[in-house]
């Protein structure tokens, strides 16, 4: 067992959580909501946000690996091409650029789905916090309201849940390069483009 060890400092890009926290202790103070305990308040908030932190550098990853992708398989040939009408030969590119690739597909759609179960648990906690008692299935319908009432979808979410358990429960991982009419990667997971993003 270890007996000594240094810490790696953690800071946040987006401190969203400190409000929240500031008013669930005034209110605290003031006695007009029920406690909520140190290791949510120390845990639950940092844990969204270092996946939230974790989820640019993720897309960053695979717009650099698709874009390695592109790169490289242009120098396929006709014999490359898959149709309707006839199969093709498999193109072979680096290994650790197709499992990073992949990992990364993984990750992303893992960490969303994190995000998405914290932030729920979060408003679940929240809610209990000033004593509105609310089924934790009920949740998911008031983050759905709350979205849709500021003018945006929430189809996602689904799309989100299902995407993700195909892609980790069901269909095996693989991706093929789309050449109908220009570059597109099919990652067979129906994803929507990914914009470029930086690191800062």
């Amino acid at each position: 067992m270890p007996n000594k060890w240094i810490h790696i400092n953690t800071e946040v890009a987006d401190p969203w959580i400190l409000p929240i926290w500031s008013a669930v202790n005034n209110l605290e103070s003031a006695g007009k909501s029920f406690p909520i305990s140190k290791e949510v308040k120390s845990q639950l908030g940092l844990s969204i946000s270092t996946r939230l932190d974790m989820l640019p550098r993720i897309v960053y990853r695979i717009n650099s690996e698709v874009n390695e992708v592109y790169k490289t398989t242009k120098a396929h040939n006709k014999e490359n091409i898959f149709t309707d009408q006839r199969e093709g030969y498999a193109f072979d590119i680096e290994e650790n650029l197709k499992f990073n690739l992949l990992i990364d597909i993984d990750s992303l759609l893992f960490e969303l789905n994190s995000v998405c179960e914290l932030m729920t648990r979060l408003f679940f906690v929240l809610y209990s916090h000033i004593g509105k008692n609310i089924k934790k299935k009920e949740v998911g319908l008031i983050i759905k309201k709350i979205i849709e009432g500021a003018g945006k979808s929430s189809e996602w979410f689904v799309v989100l849940d299902n995407q993700r358990n195909f892609f980790m429960h069901e269909g095996a991982p693989y991706f093929a390069v789309d050449v109908t009419e220009g570059p597109g990667v099919d990652s067979g997971l129906n994803l929507p483009p990914i914009p470029v993003q930086t690191c800062h």
